[in-house]
């Protein structure tokens, strides 16, 4: 005998059926499907650029504070200007005025200072990171580094005033839960690695600084991406560059003591290398640097190229992977904001630490596998889900009432323009004290908008006078980026 809950004709049955299209519907849409492909290349890449960065600072531990900073700078560096320059001119086929006008960054003070920032805060992330990692266990450099996801956190409703709710800050603390558990667990028992490292207290502070800076550039790139909708490459190409410019005159810190890779004895057993390094003198400073170049080409028997055809493998691997790592950061902040990205990067922790215990693939390096990893790594995940699912919100909804920055706005998008259920959404909201905030109007004059919404209340801006909007325009540029919508 069947028992029907309901009649399939009856409106309980259409509107359970409605509820459960809309779900589908939700689930596999445009926006959720881009997310997820998104998050599947930013960890692919993230894991090629962790294990990259520590594994080629292994093979290569005499070249940490020269040749792996600058030259793997330049190499993914000029990746990004080829693959601009393509896109520009291949794809998009924008003239030579507007290309001329993204490589100025569209003359914006703002945002050019915005980009020396990001260089500033690159080049520190990786001169303490690079210097630190020939001294510190793989496990413990994963585990440090990611003091970054908890600092991003913190900072980024200071820097942006923007607001969290208790759903963020649950999935937040579920997190930084998984981060503790694994690290206090790895702290206790040790990481099972196979090699010995000097695992200092200087070098533990230097790898925690390192992370540091990796919380501020994730938040000024949405400002970049997001309240400027600068272009993406061309955002990343500078950035960089200016870091190479402090990463050339760091290998001169290997004259300085702690930072010395010089006068290593031919022939020392790579695990021996970094300990044995003493203070360069200029000559050798400069020296080295050849060294490098010849060690990386396949020139192994140079005294200081310590760890064979392996430095070139990982090297290589590095830098695949940070172009592909910062590619999809860029577009996962400009789509789904700085916290997503400090999320993903907490779980990069256990992710990394698991590659670790896979000998064919990182050799002497290896780890034992422990419990608390894994548990980790759940805890972790589920948190990541938690706020995708439950807590994020789009950008605009947690807009303040002011920026730090004086008429510093986010431009109108397609999510901005929609609610929940399709509908047309009004940009006018209210804050705590019932105050409207106005709505953000632009002109558009070829690829730059300008924002004219200073102490306008009405749609009426053809009104202006063209002296007045001559002067807003100078002073409020903002990118027109509806090409990348």
């Amino acid at each position: 005998m069947q028992i029907k809950l309901f009649n399939n004709n009856s409106a309980t049955g259409r509107g359970l059926r409605q509820r459960l299209s809309q779900m589908a519907n939700s689930m596999f849409s445009k926006r959720n499907l881009l997310f997820i492909v998104l998050v599947i290349i930013y960890l692919m890449g993230g894991m090629m650029n962790n294990l990259g960065v520590q594994i080629m600072g292994y093979y290569m531990p005499l070249y940490n504070s020269g040749f792996l900073l600058y030259g793997t700078t330049f190499m993914y560096t000029s990746f990004f200007i080829v693959t601009e320059i393509f896109l520009s001119i291949v794809v998009q086929k924008h003239s030579f005025k507007q290309i001329k006008e993204r490589w100025c960054l569209y003359y914006n003070k703002k945002l050019i200072i915005c980009v020396l920032a990001l260089g500033f805060f690159t080049a520190f992330n990786g001169i303490f990171a690079q210097s630190a990692i020939p001294f510190v266990d793989p496990e413990l450099t994963a585990i440090l580094t990611q003091v970054s996801a908890p600092l991003t956190w913190i900072m980024y409703p200071l820097i942006l005033r923007k607001k969290y709710d208790l759903g963020q800050i649950g999935c937040f603390l579920l997190i930084l839960s998984g981060l503790l558990f694994g690290s206090i667990y790895s702290y206790m028992n040790g990481t099972g690695s196979e090699t010995t490292f000097s695992n200092s207290a200087f070098w533990l502070i230097i790898s925690i600084c390192s992370a540091i800076p990796t919380a501020f550039e994730t938040i000024y790139q949405e400002v970049a991406y997001d309240s400027y909708k600068a272009p993406t490459f061309i955002v990343l190409v500078y950035y960089n560059l200016f870091s190479l410019i402090v990463y050339a005159a760091w290998m001169f810190m290997t004259m300085v003591p702690n930072f010395g890779s010089c006068n290593v004895p031919a022939h020392t057993p790579l695990s021996m290398c970094s300990m044995n390094a003493t203070t360069c003198s200029a000559t050798q400073v400069f020296e080295q640097q050849g060294e490098a170049f010849q060690c990386f080409f396949g020139n192994y028997d140079v005294s200081s190229c310590c760890g064979g055809w392996q430095a070139t493998l990982w090297t290589c691997i590095f830098v695949a992977g940070y172009y592909v790592y910062f590619v999809s950061g860029s577009y996962l902040i400009e789509k789904f904001g700085s916290n997503v990205l400090a999320n993903l990067n907490a779980l990069l922790y256990p992710l990394t630490a698991v590659c670790f215990w896979i000998k064919p693939l990182v050799g002497q390096f290896s780890s034992q596998p422990t419990w608390w990893i894994i548990v980790s790594l759940i805890i972790i995940t589920l948190g990541n889900i938690g706020y995708e699912v439950f807590a994020r919100k789009p950008l605009y909804e947690m807009d303040p009432k002011f920026l730090p920055w004086n008429h510093l706005r986010h431009e109108v998008s397609e999510e901005k323009n929609q609610t929940k259920g399709g509908e047309p959404h009004s940009n006018v909201s209210i804050n705590d004290s019932s105050e409207v905030i106005e709505p953000i109007i632009y002109h558009q004059s070829d690829d730059i908008v300008y924002n004219d919404n200073e102490g306008i209340t009405s749609n009426n801006t053809n009104n202006l006078d063209n002296q007045q909007d001559e002067e807003e325009k100078e002073k409020y540029p903002l990118i027109n980026h509806n090409n990348k919508n």
